[in-house]
């Protein structure tokens, strides 16, 4: 039990100071550099969160054009955020997770909302994903001449990866509320 309270605090702090930091950091790198740097030129570009990668590597970052007027630019910001803001809250409820660890309570109700929260902010994001590609496809060509212009719809082996993941998290969470029943019966059996 020790070395799993030790493994959550770790866990806890690398949260908080690495992966969180570093998903902040690389949303505004990538979009403050938007007007510096061309990135439709580089084969990919991959500091932050919720970015798509299919088959051929390639990404909504070859969507983002680097001569888009600023209104595309902040709308695929927009776009953006929304995905980092989900991956944010769902790293806030894991910190959550965390905590309730270190203090022994590892079959709760508590750490079973936590879970469920958790699954449901997994779900969001993993629908969502679909979703903010076809938007950045609409909002970084929506300014091109006609013909030019494009919207694209894709279901990737990124997005069946992370169906099966969500699918995976809300099996641990049916698991945790099992033992949280049985740890329950066995608290009331004398």
């Amino acid at each position: 039990m020790r070395k799993f309270i030790g493994t959550s605090k770790f866990l806890e702090w690398f949260c908080k100071l690495v992966v969180m930091p570093i998903a902040v950091i690389g949303f505004i790198y990538k979009w403050a550099t938007i007007s510096l740097v061309d990135l439709n030129s580089m084969c990919s570009f991959d500091i932050g969160v919720g970015y798509f990668f299919d088959t051929t590597g390639g990404s909504t970052d070859s969507l983002i054009n680097a001569s888009a007027p600023l209104i595309s630019k902040l709308l695929g910001a927009l776009l953006e955020s929304i995905s980092l803001v989900l991956f944010l809250i769902g790293f806030f409820y894991f910190v959550k997770v965390l905590k309730l660890y270190q203090n022994g309570k590892i079959f709760s109700h508590e750490s079973f909302l936590i879970f469920k929260k958790i699954a449901c902010v997994a779900l969001v994001w993993t629908i969502y994903a679909p979703i903010k590609h076809m938007l950045m496809s609409l909002v970084m060509t929506m300014f091109n001449p006609v013909g030019e212009r494009m919207i694209s719809l894709g279901f990737n082996t990124t997005d069946i990866v992370n169906i099966f993941l969500v699918g995976l998290l809300y099996f641990i969470t049916a698991m945790i509320y099992e033992g949280y029943s049985l740890k329950s019966e066995s608290d009331l059996t004398v």
